[in-house]
């Protein structure tokens, strides 16, 4: 199987050095070249930017069947087939992410499993393109946070199932915290800046207890 006839990679450009070209060297050696990379000038809206590219991918004449969106992460070679294998198996499930070291435990797990979630994040969630237009874009009133619990809490609504891949680890840095550059250290004040905002949007949806609701762990700021 041709994984890029199947699968559609939207890499976040990055502009602190190497990371972006980590991820690249990766997605090319799994065998997928056919990379569409959104820009958000290096600190914008990363709601934003993904949807304008996933928007960009789907009005082609053949759209993907799965969007794989993709951070700053770095993967063995298998691991993208193992995730298709994986979601393809269920049909209920929509997106399905990798495990890593997450700020969330039931993503930060490892072992030999794909187990059900009750939210996954957006740092490499490889997504149903049927089902991404039917639960809709993420909500760009929530530009750095909170747009992937929001995205996972709708398509559980519409019924579609969240699943996590234990069997496999993404190397990841959150560059926000790390703040490595000057850049990184940009993004982290406009995060906080629009924290607020991504806040009262959440409250706006889903209530006053939408930690309750929507984030079982208690891991959600």
């Amino acid at each position: 199987m041709e994984l890029s006839k199947k699968i559609q990679p939207i890499v976040l450009a990055y502009d602190e050095a190497g990371w972006t070209e980590k991820t690249t060297a990766c997605l090319i050696a799994a065998g997928l070249d056919n990379i569409h990379y959104a820009d958000r000038d290096g600190v914008g809206s990363m709601a934003k930017a993904f949807n304008r590219s996933a928007a960009q991918v789907m009005i082609r004449e053949q759209p993907p069947e799965y969007i794989w969106f993709v951070t700053n992460v770095t993967f063995p070679p298998e691991m993208p087939a193992a995730l298709l294998q994986a979601i393809e198996a269920d049909e209920r499930a929509i997106a399905i992410h990798p495990a890593f070291d997450s700020d969330h435990p039931h993503i930060r797990q490892y072992g030999q499993e794909v187990r059900p979630a009750p939210f996954i994040e957006w740092t490499a969630p490889l997504v149903w393109a049927r089902g991404w237009e039917e639960v809709g874009p993420l909500d760009e009133a929530m530009p750095y946070v909170h747009f992937d619990l929001d995205w996972s809490r709708r398509a559980a609504i519409a019924g579609w199932s969240l699943l996590v891949d234990s069997r496999y680890r993404l190397g990841h840095t959150y560059l926000w915290k790390e703040a490595p550059e000057p850049i990184s250290q940009l993004r982290r004040s406009l995060r906080s800046l629009r924290h607020a905002g991504s806040l009262a949007r959440m409250e706006e949806k889903w209530g006053q207890d939408w930690r309750t609701k929507l984030c079982p762990t208690g891991t959600c700021g």
